[in-house]
This record gives C-alpha cells, sequence and structure tokens, in this order.
C-alpha cells in the first residue's frame, strides 16, 4: 500500500511531496489533492516529488497522470522539481519536454540539493541553506 507525506517547506517556498510503495491511481489523487490545498494556502506554485522510495520503476503512465492532473489544477504555471533514482530520470526527461507547452516545468534529480537549487533559483536562496 502506498504511503504519502505532503509537507511545507517554508524555506524554499515549496510543498515536498513524498510517496512510498506502490502507487494507486486513487492514492494518488488523493496525495495530489492535499497538495495542492497546500499550495493554495500559501499561494506557492512550487512541488519537490520525491518518487525515490516508490517501490519498483516509476512508469511512464503514472508520472504522466500525476503531470496531467497537476497541470488541470492549477491556474498558474507550475514548476516541479521530482526526486528520483537514477533508473526512473530517463522517464522523466521524456515527460518534461511534453509538458513545457502546457504550462508545467518539470525536471528530474537524483541529487536532492540539485533539486532544491533548481526550484529556488529566482528566490536568490542560496545552496547552503536549502538542506531541510
Amino acid at each position: 500500500r502506498m504511503a504519502y507525506k505532503g509537507e511545507l517547506m517554508q524555506d524554499h517556498g515549496c510543498v515536498r511531496l513524498t510517496l512510498e510503495g506502490p502507487m494507486t491511481r486513487t492514492e494518488l489523487e488523493l496525495a495530489l489533492y492535499e497538495t495542492f490545498a497546500k499550495l493554495e494556502r500559501k499561494s506557492w506554485n512550487k512541488i519537490l516529488l520525491d518518487v525515490m522510495r516508490i517501490e519498483g520503476t516509476l512508469s511512464m503512465t503514472e508520472l504522466f497522470v500525476f503531470v496531467c492532473l497537476s497541470g488541470e489544477r492549477r491556474k498558474i504555471d507550475l514548476h516541479i522539481a521530482v526526486l528520483a533514482r537514477r533508473e526512473q530520470l530517463r522517464v522523466i526527461e521524456i515527460i518534461q519536454d511534453v509538458e513545457k507547452d502546457r504550462g508545467i516545468e518539470l525536471r528530474g534529480f537524483s541529487d536532492q540539493d540539485a533539486a532544491f537549487t533548481w526550484l529556488c533559483r529566482d528566490q536568490g536562496i542560496s545552496s547552503e541553506s536549502l538542506t531541510p
């Protein structure tokens, strides 16, 4: 059964959504609903999606569902840094090119500091202060 945790990252102006275990669409939709509620309360548009502990390789379909649902629920540009294992990064690279046209900027990272640096690049935050 999938577990998820959404936490506000005040210093980074984003919500960190951590997914663990096998994913079902229903559980993913619930996690997204809660994540977007947090984003809207804070007027943020950035998500760090941590899929490193998902069992198996994140499939193209699962990630595409996440990205499509994200785009449909937001009326502003959305920035998503996906923290993933190396074998998951190729899928993310394919999808990031597709989603640019939908107002979603998505990038895959295997390093947490690099993901936070990318998300916070327009905020003038130094990389030394990025580790949660």
